[in-house]
């Protein structure tokens, strides 16, 4: 086999990898075969983190509304590789935009960036925090094709929601040295090994919002906001000092 061809079979992420290279069907079998970011990975970051890391400059906050419901709406804020606890409000406690922006607008600090999903409520807590004037806002629409590529530029994405869940799965890889830190929470943990990922035509496509929550019974809050907050949109690159993007 050419070692070229070899080379990039062996930047192929799992179950894709053994089974390309070794006919290994059965990789992976302690977490499902097509889990987007694999369990020991969380776990691995969840060991490094300390407290210490909240002194550090806040790069952005992750924002995932709900709007009544028995789902949260969720604040991840992120400084460098160090990912802060995450606050969680009852939907029935944020039932509009003003009011999210209410809660959010005191934890801003260092003019870090706040991504936005724009699912639910997302539209009008984007449009009250671009209204003030005074912050950087990004509006992250899950649905909205991108061109980019994933880290070994083999495989693209279907769409943001594909490209946000594999960076983060990028940046948890240990083979990579980003040494991420997560806060250690169980149900941060629970919501990162939850959805699950297939290869199309369009590209990596990862199992929807709506599909996850019929599965396992629950909104992955928490796990939303961490990929969100993670996430820097195509649109913002230009725009930043990279330096800032992820800090080691």
């Amino acid at each position: 086999m050419e070692t070229g061809y070899m080379s990039q079979l062996q930047a192929l992420p799992e179950p894709l990898r053994s089974q390309m290279l070794n006919g290994d069907f059965n990789a992976g079998l302690g977490d499902d075969p097509w889990q987007v970011i694999p369990t020991e990975w969380v776990v691995a970051a969840q060991n490094r983190w300390t407290p210490e890391g909240r002194s550090a400059k806040m790069d952005s906050i992750g924002i995932d509304g709900a709007r009544g419901g028995p789902d949260r709406t969720t604040f991840a804020p992120r400084h460098g590789n160090w990912f802060d606890e995450i606050l969680a409000y009852p939907g029935a406690k944020t039932p509009d935009g003003p009011t999210v922006a209410g809660l959010v607008v005191p934890l801003v600090r260092d003019d870090c960036v706040l991504n936005v999903g724009l699912i639910g409520v997302g539209t009008s807590i984007y449009d009250h925090l671009q209204g003030l004037g005074t912050l950087r806002v990004s509006a992250i629409n899950e649905a909205e094709g991108v061109d980019t590529m994933d880290r070994t530029e083999k495989l693209k994405f279907r769409n943001v929601r594909a490209e946000m869940w594999w960076r983060m799965r990028e940046n948890l890889d240990p083979q990579y040295g980003e040494n991420v830190c997560l806060p250690p929470d169980s149900e941060l943990k629970a919501d990162l090994c939850a959805p699950r990922w297939k290869l199309t035509i369009g590209g990596i496509l990862i199992e929807s919002k709506e599909d996850l929550k019929k599965r396992i019974g629950r909104s992955t809050d928490k796990g939303d906001a961490t990929c969100m907050t993670n996430y820097v949109p195509q649109t913002l690159l230009s725009h930043m000092d990279l330096s800032r993007v992820f800090r080691k």
